[in-house]
């Protein structure tokens, strides 16, 4: 069984660096008070992008445009005999659309280890890559 999970990453960019914004996971689960990117699973009636931006309303109450998505790459992992494929897309914040104090830089946070769930450290280490 595949479970389609759609995650959007909004950034911006300035002389500083590169910076990702993240919220804080509210949960019941080992995961609880990590940091995580607004996202969650497909509904059948529903492409991978629209399901990105239903999530990011939902979770933020941030109106973003599914034209807007640039996606950058999936991600795939066995949980309980049940494969996760995360579809990533990158959203550039070019109105600063989502919180400022959200926004953490992307080098500090790919060194927060033990503040990020398992399945975003191989995210973050693409995210530099792809920035660097």
């Amino acid at each position: 069984m595949i479970i389609p999970i759609s995650i959007v990453i909004p950034f911006y960019q300035n002389e500083s660096g590169i910076f990702v914004w993240t919220q804080i996971r509210k949960s019941k689960d080992e995961l609880n008070g990590l940091l995580e990117f607004p996202g969650g699973k497909v509904e059948a009636s529903e492409s991978p992008a629209l399901a990105a931006v239903r999530e990011v309303k939902e979770e933020v109450e941030v109106d973003i445009k599914e034209g807007d998505l640039l996606k950058f790459k999936n991600y795939s992992s066995e949980v309980s005999g049940k494969t996760i494929l995360l579809m990533v897309f990158l959203y550039e914040d070019k109105e600063g659309h989502f919180v400022h104090s959200g926004y953490v830089k992307l080098n500090e946070l790919a060194n927060m280890g033990d503040r990020i769930p398992p399945a975003n450290k191989e995210i973050l280490l693409d995210l530099k890559d792809h920035f660097c």
